[in-house]
Parts: C-alpha cells; sequence; structure tokens
C-alpha cells in the first residue's frame, strides 16, 4: 500500500487515484492493526534511482491515515500538500489558501467532501474573495462575495456531473443547470433554506459567517 499511495491520491480522479483509494478501503484496518515494532526492515532506502520503496516518512503517513477516525482528516492532509488550509466552523468547511479564484477550490473541495457527508457547506475564502457552495444531489447552492459572482444561484446537478463540472472552466456562472438566480444575499433561495437547514446551520447567521471573511 505504501508504494501505491506514494504515487497516487486517495481524493484524485485519475485510474491509479481511483485504484488506490479502492485498495486503502480494503487495506486500511490491517494497516491501522499493524505492529510497528516489526517493520522495520520494510523500510528499505532505493537501490536504484526512482524505485519504488517504503520510507520511514511513508510509513508514519499510512499509519497516521489509517489511524484517524475522521475521514474529511484524509482530504485536509492532501490539501495541506497544496498549502491549502481546511477547517469546520459549524458544520461548514472552510478552505483557505492562496488562490485568486475561489469557485473552482470551493467547487472541488465539495466534491471530495461528498464522498464522505450527505450535505456538504464549503466557504472558500482568499484576498477578500469567497465562494460558498451547500450541496446535496441533486441541489447545489452557490453564493459569492461582490467580487466574484454575487448573491445566490441555484442548480440542479445530474448524476453525472458534480459541482466541479458545473462550475469550472467559465469566465462567469455558468448557465447550465440554473434554476434559479441571482438572488440577493440576504434572500436565501427555499431551495437553498432547505440544504442549510438540514445541515443544521443558522440560516439568520450565515450571512455574518460568510460576510466575516470578506467583503
Amino acid at each position: 500500500m505504501g508504494p501505491l499511495l506514494n504515487e497516487a491520491s486517495l481524493t484524485g480522479s485519475a485510474p491509479h487515484d481511483l485504484l488506490a483509494a479502492r485498495t486503502w478501503q480494503v487495506v486500511k484496518e490491517r494497516v491501522a492493526g499493524a505492529e510497528t515494532d516489526i517493520a522495520e526492515d520494510l523500510l528499505i532506502p532505493p537501490g536504484l534511482a526512482h524505485a519504488h520503496v517504503l520510507g520511514r516518512s511513508g510509513w508514519e503517513r499510512l499509519l497516521d491515515l489509517a489511524q484517524s477516525d475522521d475521514p474529511v482528516a484524509l482530504i485536509a492532509a492532501e490539501l495541506a500538500e497544496e498549502e491549502l488550509t481546511l477547517e469546520s466552523d459549524h458544520g461548514i468547511y472552510r478552505v483557505t489558501g492562496k488562490f485568486s479564484n475561489p469557485v473552482p477550490v470551493a467547487a472541488r473541495v465539495a466534491a471530495l467532501l461528498k464522498r464522505h457527508l450527505e450535505t456538504v457547506l464549503v466557504h472558500a475564502v482568499a484576498d477578500g474573495r469567497w465562494t460558498f457552495v451547500a450541496w446535496r444531489r441533486p441541489h447545489l447552492a452557490v453564493a459569492g462575495s461582490r467580487a466574484m459572482w454575487p448573491g445566490w444561484r441555484m442548480y440542479r446537478v445530474p448524476p453525472s456531473a458534480t459541482p466541479e463540472s458545473r462550475l469550472t472552466g467559465g469566465e462567469g456562472p455558468p448557465r447550465a443547470g440554473l434554476v434559479a438566480g441571482p438572488v440577493p444575499l440576504g434572500r436565501t433561495p427555499p431551495a437553498a433554506q432547505e440544504l442549510l437547514e438540514r445541515a443544521g446551520v443558522d440560516l439568520a447567521d450565515l450571512p455574518r459567517m460568510l460576510l466575516d471573511h470578506g467583503p
């Protein structure tokens, strides 16, 4: 599992990433129960350039991942390697870092979290710009700061699509799948209200939680 994970991302979508993710689901309990004091002879230095071996850092990473009870910790760890920070704030997952456009970042993190959560709430913030995504298939609610896509927009996402495929790739808000909006931030659309209530978010407090992190 170590060499396999060295070449793959458990949150990626490439074929080798999906293979690693499926394998991890099968073996992670055994990794968590591994007897570390007898694993020393498995940690060997590479004898050739670009050799695929399990080093101590890779071994320790495997143990950390396997022993974590929080599936979101895996996503946070991989985002941290990209200098992105993922934190939970009253059910909203806030991602911060150095990026100019929070829309694709929020969409990507929402797609990753949806593998583990029924309803996903993501708030991507950087340089005074922010995008908020609420997703529970097939409903996708998107809100943004004045510098991005101001106000609310509601989309319908078919089984073959994700927030990433729906929201990224264009210069502005996409029209495909749009069912409502734009609606001013203070007037949350009914479908968005339902998503937020399912996630236990205080609707009256939401604008403050979003605006406290950007204009």
